[in-house]
């Protein structure tokens, strides 16, 4: 019951999203004489530097405005270079090879399958969007023309839909996932040898329905995810922090979401290309019955689906 009341909330609160007129930013209260008039914008739309007052009037602040222009270029080579380190560690190490049964186990119930698939589109969504917006404003040149980037509106609703599904799926899973997400002793020796992903043979670690890497994951994508969910809400309450708090907001924002996908970068290389009977079983809830010995021996191996095929 708890399951359907999040996905019913998450629901209607997309609805109530995709109705809404993004609201321009208010008037905020003038920190300089120098500020003539206030910056009307819409809330993904935060003024350029040369919107602002000149540096004598706001010092220090020109600067930081540079930073948060120059941060998403910076998080676009960090994760153009997580991605060219993970096609490096497969090509060294390769994928872990299986020879499968074809007895294929029941591992994830419908409910696990339908949260992690709409946490991992909604993320989608989410970057997506984001990505959009900033390739329009920077790379086509809307945002140095002050132009309208086109279908600016229906891209924020769909940043702001997506991260609520996001952040619904993410509270979700975790309530779900939390009772055998508990650190036990044996995870341990999974980490002195680093899960054996720098082992060119395949090593048989201890590991229960979720190894200590997995536990990691789960602790680190909450705190990332909430962080990340709550900073870009505030993004669109201006008047609350003042125009110095957005900005700073804005830049701990995008700070945050490139970690986050550079994080989801390595998660989806080790359960597509590295594990790839990892991604079936988030897909289908089954995995086969030999990765199941091997990657998880701990775990108690339910009656398997079906006869070998």
């Amino acid at each position: 019951m708890t399951v359907i009341a999040v996905l019913v909330a998450m629901a209607s609160a997309t609805a109530w999203a995709a109705s809404q007129e993004l609201p321009p930013i208010p008037a905020l209260v003038q920190e300089s004489t120098d500020l003539v008039e206030p910056v009307f914008r819409p809330p993904h739309e935060l003024p350029p530097v040369s919107a602002l007052p000149p540096a004598k009037a706001w010092p220090g602040w020109q600067k930081f405005l540079a930073y948060r222009e120059a941060l998403r270029w910076f998080g676009g080579i960090i994760l153009g270079l997580m991605v060219l380190l993970v096609l490096t560690h497969f090509a060294i190490y390769g994928y872990h090879h299986v020879q499968p049964t074809g007895r294929m186990v029941k591992r994830y119930s419908w409910v696990e399958v339908l949260l992690h698939d709409l946490l991992a589109l909604s993320f989608v969504g989410a970057w997506a969007s984001s990505t959009y917006l900033i390739l329009a404003k920077y790379v086509l040149g809307y945002g140095e023309e002050e132009l309208a980037v086109p279908f600016g509106r229906l891209t924020s609703t769909v940043h702001i839909s997506s991260g609520l599904v996001f952040l619904g799926s993410l509270v979700a899973l975790a309530v779900i996932w939390r009772p055998v997400m508990r650190f036990a002793s044996y995870d341990r020796d999974w980490l002195k040898r680093l899960g054996g992903y720098f082992s060119r043979g395949h090593q048989i670690l201890p590991a229960g329905k979720f190894n200590a890497g997995q536990k990691i994951w789960f602790y680190v994508s909450i705190l990332l995810g909430i962080l990340v969910s709550v900073s870009g809400a505030l993004i669109y309450y201006p008047a609350l922090l003042g125009l110095r708090g957005s900005i700073l907001l804005y830049v701990v924002h995008t700070a945050l979401a490139v970690a986050s996908s550079a994080m989801v970068i390595v998660h989806v290389y080790l359960a597509v290309l590295a594990h790839p009977w990892a991604a079936r079983a988030m897909v289908t809830g089954e995995m086969d019955e030999a990765c199941l010995r091997e990657d998880h021996p701990l775990e108690k191996i339910p009656e398997a689906a079906g006869q070998p095929r």
